[in-house]
């Protein structure tokens, strides 16, 4: 399938204003380039979802454009793996829950391993990578992680909004 050039630059996320200033368009070749600035002058708003190049100008399929800028409504990202630390960390160390039901696998010697296979192990990767090893007591969760073929990208999750 062919790339064309495209005429709008959907956003990630809304703006809360339409502010030129407020908003920064960055271009590269490719990922590890620096990013060169596209004037604010040679861009606008469409709307605040979407922006364009003036002047008929297209983006140019094959490059890499970042439009940086304050935003609204972030989703919540990275709580799953918080619910994996404390869900996994309530099986290895609490005889009961807050409630006082019993914790039906509790056993003082557990020791705690996850397997993961290529998105899982992706996640496995990011549980490690954002410190989520480590429970709010500030005890190990898993004693050890089975990591199959997981690749060397990232999930995008836990990022600052």
């Amino acid at each position: 399938m062919e790339t064309k050039d495209a005429e709008i630059f959907l956003l990630s996320h809304p703006v809360p204003r339409m502010a030129i200033e407020e908003g920064q368009l960055l271009v590269r070749d490719r990922r590890e380039n620096e990013p060169t600035e596209i004037p604010a002058s040679e861009w606008e708003f469409v709307n605040n979802h979407s922006i364009r190049l003036k002047n008929g100008k297209l983006f140019k399929s094959g490059l890499i454009y970042q439009f940086v800028h304050r935003a609204v409504d972030p989703p919540v990202m990275g709580i799953g793996l918080a619910a994996v630390r404390d869900f996994a960390s309530f099986l290895k160390y609490e005889k009961s829950d807050s409630l006082g039901h019993a914790n039906p696998v509790y056993n003082p010697r557990t020791q705690l391993i996850s397997y993961g296979a290529s998105q899982t192990g992706r996640i496995s990767l990011d549980f490690i990578y954002q410190g989520f090893n480590q429970d709010e007591a500030k005890r190990k969760v898993m004693d050890g992680m089975m990591i199959h073929v997981a690749a060397a990208g990232r999930s995008y999750l836990n990022y600052r909004f």
